[in-house]
Formats: structure tokens, C-alpha cells, sequence
């Protein structure tokens, strides 16, 4: 089944593969959704990612505590924020985590339309 993971879930997916969290980030997290932070992330050029959102640098938001650490087995970091933070990880198949919430910015809807996608073709996660 393919998987897009977002902000915790993809902080869940990599701990269900091993992996580890930073506890806390500081300044990532905000109160106010109306004054949530933003921040540039570079995505790697061969990703999926990269190939999904049309580019290799996008404006995310920017509202989280906890972050991935040490990367899970079969996990790839596919994106950072300029303060080193993994914002974009990849698995075999059709597996995508972010950390920033894809769902409440309009721009990046194609990150859905490619999760749809991949489930019309059937494209199975890679068993572990």
C-alpha cells in the first residue's frame, strides 16, 4: 500500500522502522496557526520528492516540536531545512514522510494527487 506520511506520521514511520526522534526542536513549533512559521527546504535532486513537487527548493510550514534524528531501515532523507532538520524522507515503493503539513498549503496538493495515483496502479510498499 503506498504511504504519505505527514508531520508525525512520517515521525512514526521512521521510529516503526528503527529510527530515532529529536525530543524537541527549538523554534518550530508554533501556537498560533495564524502566525505559523515558514522556512526554505532543499530537496534532493533525485527523489521522488523532488519529482512529485516540481522543484528542489519549496516553503513549508513550520509547525512541529519533534523531528526525525537517526533515519530508519529502508529510509532515505530526501529533504532538510536550511538548520539541518530532516523536513522529506523516502522508502521503496511509493513511501513518502514529511514533516511539514502538506494539507494546509494548497501548493503542494500534488503530493496527494501522486499518493492517489500510486494507489489507481496498485504500487506496492516494498515488503521489509
Amino acid at each position: 500500500m503506498p504511504i504519505l506520511a505527514i508531520c508525525r506520521g512520517a515521525q512514526a514511520l521512521n521510529v516503526v522502522c528503527g529510527g530515532t526522534l529529536h525530543q524537541h526542536v527549538p523554534g518550530h513549533r508554533q501556537t498560533d496557526p495564524a502566525t505559523e512559521a515558514t522556512q526554505e527546504i532543499e530537496i534532493a535532486a533525485r527523489s521522488r520528492l523532488a519529482r512529485i513537487l516540481g522543484a528542489r527548493s519549496v516553503s513549508v510550514n513550520s509547525f512541529h516540536h519533534q523531528a526525525i534524528d537517526r533515519v530508519g531501515r529502508g529510509l532515505r532523507v530526501v529533504a532538510r531545512a536550511a538548520d539541518g532538520t530532516i523536513e522529506g524522507v523516502e522508502g521503496a515503493g511509493f513511501v513518502v514522510g514529511v514533516q511539514w503539513h502538506a494539507e494546509t498549503l494548497a501548493q503542494h496538493v500534488r503530493l496527494f494527487e501522486a499518493l492517489v495515483a500510486a494507489a489507481s496502479r496498485g504500487e506496492l510498499r516494498a515488503a521489509a
